[in-house]
């Protein structure tokens, strides 16, 4: 009997923003992927309007935990990982832009992939769900899903946050799962094949990182898909020799990702605009601001 054969990427782009009106930014760099991905992709603009309608469609189980989020970027990463697994494709921040067709990674049939945007597995923020890519109903997506509920209300250092919620960590956290559950099978390889410390002498040495690939999962390493420092700022901070915080926001900027040889084997890069901050930061005030309001004004008095 044949084999089932693996169930392809579909070539579907899903990005998310506030409404149909992007920031130029944000538009050039969506603009310059439909430049450099072939005529046969489609790109899927989803609102904060459309996630809901989709949740309340597709996922109706999920959306008492969607609207009860208590910051709306915790909505933002979870929806992500629910259009993946409903109609899979890649999955990309809006500020990301594509260097290469998105087929270069490669698009490996029934595995999903993401990228390392930290140099080990040890750091809690190892994995960025900043870009992921999957067939649809993929089973390690069907595992973090699983995993929102029992995380929704989880704090990071102490404060409302979605790192370990929906974010980062939280992704982070679901590939060491992972992980684990194939530790003994010898599938699985997370981190790189001559070890950990081999990583940051390969980065020294100016050395192109491998992907490794495993138990339908596939962890790309530096510079394939994260390759600038989101810290970084002022002229030059991003590889493509433009500045980090700014984003390379023309043609001829970007003409400068080609110049760099750290991104020789790089598909995609991202400006880190973090967007998200400060709209978090803004309904957390608030939030305090009605808490503190709806108290007697008596009580206030006590700190």
């Amino acid at each position: 009997m044949a084999r089932p054969r693996a169930a392809a990427v579909p070539k579907v782009l899903h990005q998310t923003w506030k409404n149909c009106t992007l920031p130029w930014r944000q538009a050039f760099w969506r603009e310059e992927c439909r430049r450099v991905l072939p005529d046969d992709w489609t790109l899927r603009l989803h609102t904060d309007d459309d996630n809901r309608a989709f949740i309340a469609r597709e996922f109706p189980a999920y959306l008492e935990l969607y609207d009860s989020y208590d910051v709306n970027i915790k909505r933002i990463d979870a929806v992500r990982y629910f259009y993946l697994y409903r109609y899979g494709g890649v999955y990309m921040d809006l500020d990301f832009t594509c260097l290469k067709p998105l087929e270069a990674l490669p698009l490996t049939p029934g595995h999903a992939s993401m990228g390392f945007q930290r140099f080990t597995i040890h750091d809690i923020e190892s994995i960025a769900n900043a870009f992921m890519v999957a067939p649809p109903r993929h089973p390690f997506i069907a595992s973090i899903i699983h995993r929102l509920n029992s995380t929704a209300r989880l704090l990071y250092h102490s404060k409302v946050h979605p790192m370990k919620a929906t974010g980062c960590a939280f992704l982070t956290t679901a590939v060491e799962r992972w992980q684990r559950n194939y530790n003994n099978t010898g599938v699985l390889r997370i981190g790189h094949p001559r070890g950990y410390k081999a990583l940051a002498a390969d980065a020294a040495a100016n050395r192109t990182l491998t992907t490794l690939q495993g138990a339908a999962l596939t962890v790309h390493l530096r510079p394939r898909i994260f390759n600038s420092d989101w810290m970084a700022s002022g002229a030059r901070s991003h590889p493509c020799g433009c500045d980090q915080k700014l984003g390379c926001a023309s043609r001829r900027e970007l003409n400068g990702c080609q110049k760099n040889r750290l991104l020789t084997d790089a598909v995609v890069t991202t400006f880190w605009t973090h967007n998200w901050i400060d709209s978090m930061q803004k309904e957390v005030r608030a939030a305090r601001n009605v808490s503190r309001d709806s108290v007697p004004s008596r009580a206030r008095v006590w700190k």
